[in-house]
């Protein structure tokens, strides 16, 4: 899987969808194209980048990262999202948070 792949996969699990069929629903686009994108090996075009973009409503700085046409610091976007939590699921966020608060 690419590193646009990864991210897709990341922003349907980020969205707690349970098939991609459920996203695809969601996202208002064919299950055919989220697989495309899920299992995509070259980078995405620039029309698929900005459909990404507009289907999971981010800045399309953070799909151009994704698709490795600009760093992060071209992007601006640093700060945005620590790079250690960016590709959590929520559940493994939620354990996290458990984790760091047990017993408090």
């Amino acid at each position: 899987m690419s590193q646009f792949g990864s991210w897709v996969q990341a922003q349907v699990d980020l969205r707690g969808y349970s098939s991609v069929k459920e996203a695809a629903h969601a996202l208002d686009i064919y299950p055919s194209v989220l697989r495309q994108w899920l299992s995509i090996v070259r980078r995405p075009s620039h029309s698929v980048v900005r459909r990404a973009a507009t289907a999971f409503d981010v800045h399309i700085q953070e799909v151009l990262v994704a698709a490795d046409y600009m760093t992060e610091e071209e992007s601006g976007l640093v700060d945005a999202v620590p790079a250690s939590v960016r590709h959590f699921t929520i559940g493994q966020m939620l354990e996290e948070i458990g984790r760091r608060t047990e017993g408090r």
